[in-house]
């Protein structure tokens, strides 16, 4: 949405200079470990589940309420890694992203709260299937993902999780359809 005052100028432009999306290089899930807590990256990934909305109260000076709406989803790479990532708001009541799809994004923040996980705020941006940016690495990860068997009922068990555990030992994890008829 564009908002106009009456102060609002607006130029031609050329094709010269109209600014293009550039990720940084894009990090793989299973190299999370790796990168220290807090480090902020950009990721490429297959949604594979989606959480409903969650809207929570936190209250300030403790007179005055605020709700705060979260959405978690899961991805997977490549590598064979998930991670659990969280998108605050206003992204979180906003994503309408399915299963399946693919998503990049900009400036996510790793933390490090039992393994590894990823948070995306107001200061991030999520790109879904974002062909027009990085048509290589979507058909890449596309053709894996088809490859694999995104129609057959495969759940994340069957590759090695990054969240909550601290080691990565594989350990008991969330069984999550890759695709849903």
């Amino acid at each position: 949405m564009l908002h106009f005052t009456r102060c609002t100028l607006i130029d031609e432009c050329t094709a010269r200079n109209i600014p293009h999306l550039k990720f940084d290089e894009f990090v793989p899930l299973s190299q999370l470990y790796e990168i220290e807590e807090g480090t902020i990256c950009d990721i490429i990934a297959i949604v594979v589940h989606v959480s409903e909305l969650d809207v929570q109260t936190r209250w300030y000076d403790d007179v005055r309420p605020c709700k705060i709406s979260k959405r978690s989803l899961s991805l997977l790479d490549q590598s064979g890694y998930w991670v659990q990532a969280t998108i605050w708001d206003p992204g979180a009541s906003e994503f309408s992203t399915k299963p399946g799809s693919i998503v990049a994004s900009r400036h996510v923040k790793i933390s490090g709260f039992r393994g590894r996980s990823m948070s995306i705020s107001s200061a991030s941006t999520m790109y879904a299937e974002p062909m027009q940016y990085v048509p290589e690495t979507c058909d890449a990860l596309r053709q894996w993902h088809d490859e694999m068997g995104s129609n057959s009922k495969k759940d994340l068990s069957e590759f090695i999780g990054q969240t909550r555990f601290v080691d990565k030992e594989p350990v008991e994890r969330m069984p999550v359809p890759l695709c849903r008829d």
